[in-house]
């Protein structure tokens, strides 16, 4: 059997600790290319993505949510630790914040987040911004790079694969410690 986290791993063994078969349990770590996701200085092209992701608008804090709509991913719960987050600051500094969630705002599977974004934040100082466009890798990398940090909050996660993405390009997770997150 082959694990994705250590946690994973343990508890496999632990099931199976009246039945040892040594060898019969591997610990395989993600790999992800470094040359895919990296923090991006200095780049033309990122600019101008920036720039098109935050509508021309500048931003001091963005936190970035990349994950499917589904039930288990938590996607209301992301909108509201955000609200709540944003309700401890002054106006004027929650004005300058922006959650970016990407994934499909509406999904037969999931949630439908602006629905969710209309009955609990205000719009003028709650700001959420969905993006469910396919990006490529490059254009993906951008994306961690113009966040300051991935939050993810899930019930039942393997590893998170995104969350190590973001770390590779610099970025601070927020996530629950269960399943492989604790690894990262």
């Amino acid at each position: 059997l082959l694990c994705i986290s250590k946690q994973t791993k343990n508890l496999v063994e632990n099931v199976l600790r009246d039945h040892p078969k040594p060898g019969r349990v591997h610990y395989i770590p993600h790999g992800i290319d470094e040359k895919k996701y990296f923090p991006v200085v200095n780049d033309f092209e990122f600019e101008a993505f920036k720039e098109n992701i935050f509508d021309g608008k500048k931003y001091d804090f963005v936190v970035l949510w990349n994950s499917r709509n589904i039930r288990r991913k938590n996607a209301s719960d992301i909108i509201l630790a955000w609200r709540t987050f944003l309700d401890q600051l002054s106006v004027n500094q929650a004005k300058k914040c922006l959650l970016i969630m990407h994934t499909d705002p509406v999904d037969d599977n999931g949630t439908d987040l602006p629905a969710v974004v209309e009955a609990t934040c205000d719009p003028e100082i709650h700001k959420v911004k969905f993006d469910a466009k396919k990006w490529n890798e490059k254009e993906l990398n951008y994306l961690y790079n113009i966040s300051d940090a991935h939050m993810f909050f899930t019930d039942n996660e393997g590893w998170g694969l995104g969350l190590t993405e973001s770390l590779m390009t610099g970025r601070m997770i927020i996530a629950p410690v269960q399943g492989g997150m604790q690894d990262q």
